[in-house]
């Protein structure tokens, strides 16, 4: 081998070290420059997403339609390999966005973050890829015809920069991964809050730096949901140290094919800047909680008694004056019930409830061979004019405890209680239940059943929700 030769060879090697989505290496065919445009948009992101359907999983456009979007990801450290994802709004998308895949490197000097690009659609083809919907040109893969990556001459004639400035992106602010984790979320960018890295002591870096492998690291929100944020070996950040402690994150949402994933652009994405919380632990009440009916501090019995609606409460309730949290009143379930069923329900009775609340917390203290049941009645009734609920089981409780499953009508009693004599908070989530009656002071709020034949010694204070 000659010495031009091994200079080439030694550059081929070392050439294209960029990585993203389920990609391989290859050469980098990076895009000439190009002169900004601005056409007339005929088609939206949207509208492109409905024509991609189950009946026509490939569509090849032959026409000059115009698509236009706003970029979002940014192939500058190395975390995304030749592709773009756009939505169609730099701060408010409708929708999900797109993918965009292109055979060259360095797309972040021809497509900015927050820039605005036209598509011209004659001689691409859309389409779902593992899925994610995808603009390219096809390939065929063990037989089956793909979209992949454009050349790098067809992008410089089909995409293309407008000459508008680019546009500052804010991102979806969501407060729990699975709020993330929706399809009108995929290749969009969204902020999540109270996350934090599952492993920071054992996975340490974001990256392989070292094999150059995509790795999973995964994130955690409060309510103990997982999900994997993927770095790139290839990644300038790849070699850093994950952040231990908890914040917020702005992603990229994608998915293959059932998994969602997550990307970052790079480590500004990352403001991990609070305490380390413990996944799936009740939150403390905020300023905000209201009581939700009168009587719901358990300091006024009377007040209680007027709260509750026809059936009530059971023998099994009674009044624990001075017994509740600082010295206040709570309430006591003391005995048991040879069947499953309600202790006590109560209405609505307090002003200026939330609309649609997020959660509510009451306390325990005390001991129960069996869990407990909640409803949280629905502003909905059914065919038979019967008002429908969210069913919480608790489960066994030793601790401050987060519910974040309802369960329809599935009651269930499974579990013991002891709280070792100290008060516990019990949370349940309502994130996304959006007809809980706070309003309707002639319907239920709220029951409290218990299991058979089963011995419960349970103090209650402090309902409220927020």
């Amino acid at each position: 081998m000659n010495k031009f030769n091994k200079i080439s060879l030694v550059l081929a090697l070392t050439g294209g070290l960029f990585f993203t989505q389920s990609c391989v290496q290859d050469d980098d065919y990076s895009i000439p420059p190009m002169d900004c445009t601005g056409l007339t948009t005929t088609m939206t992101i949207p509208q492109l997403v409905a024509q991609v359907n189950e009946e026509n999983a490939l569509v090849y456009y032959t026409e000059n339609a115009v698509l236009e979007g706003y970029v979002i990801s940014s192939d500058e450290t190395g975390n995304f390999f030749k592709t773009i994802s756009i939505q169609d709004h730099p701060t408010n998308p409708t929708g999900n966005g797109i993918q965009i895949e292109i055979d060259a490197n360095s797309l972040y000097t021809q497509y900015p973050l927050g820039s605005k690009i036209q598509v011209q659609l004659n001689g691409l083809v859309a389409g779902y890829d593992r899925g994610v919907i995808k603009l390219g040109t096809t390939y065929v893969q063990n037989g089956e015809t793909r979209v992949g990556r454009m050349p790098s001459a067809l992008a410089t004639s089909n995409v293309k920069k407008t000459c508008e400035s680019v546009e500052p992106l804010a991102p979806k602010v969501v407060n729990t991964i699975a709020e993330a984790l929706k399809p009108e979320n995929i290749n969009t960018l969204v902020t999540i809050k109270n996350v934090q890295f599952a492993n920071p002591t054992e996975d340490v870096t974001y990256g392989d730096a070292v094999g150059l492998t995509t790795v999973n690291r995964k994130l955690v929100d409060r309510k103990g949901k997982y999900v994997d944020l993927r770095n790139s070996g290839y990644a300038s950040f790849a070699g850093e140290n994950l952040p231990t402690k908890s914040g917020e994150i702005t992603v990229v949402v994608s998915i293959y094919n059932s998994s969602y994933q997550l990307y970052i652009r790079d480590l500004n994405d990352v403001k991990f800047d609070q305490p380390r919380f413990e996944p799936g632990q009740a939150e403390l009440p905020t300023t905000a909680a209201k009581f939700p009916f009168l009587g719901a501090d358990f300091n006024n019995w009377a007040d209680f008694l007027a709260s509750a609606n026809n059936f009530a409460y059971d023998p099994m309730v009674r009044e624990a004056a001075g017994q509740g949290i600082d010295g206040s009143g709570a309430l006591l379930l003391d005995g048991q019930r040879s069947q499953n069923g309600f202790v006590f329900t109560t209405r609505p009775t307090a002003t200026d409830l939330p609309a649609n609340p997020t959660k509510l917390h009451f306390w325990v203290k005390g001991t129960a061979a069996k869990s407990l049941n909640i409803y949280i009645y629905r502003n909905t009734l059914d065919a038979s004019n019967n008002q429908l609920f969210y069913s919480f089981n608790v489960g066994a409780l030793t601790d401050n405890k987060l519910v974040t499953e309802n369960n329809g009508g599935n009651n269930s009693y499974t579990g013991t209680i002891n709280t070792n004599g100290e008060w516990k908070l019990v949370q349940l989530d309502l994130e996304g239940l959006t007809d809980v009656n706070t309003t309707n002071a002639s319907g239920n709020f709220i029951a409290f059943r218990v299991g058979n034949n089963a011995d419960y010694n349970l103090l209650i204070d402090n309902i409220t929700i927020e």
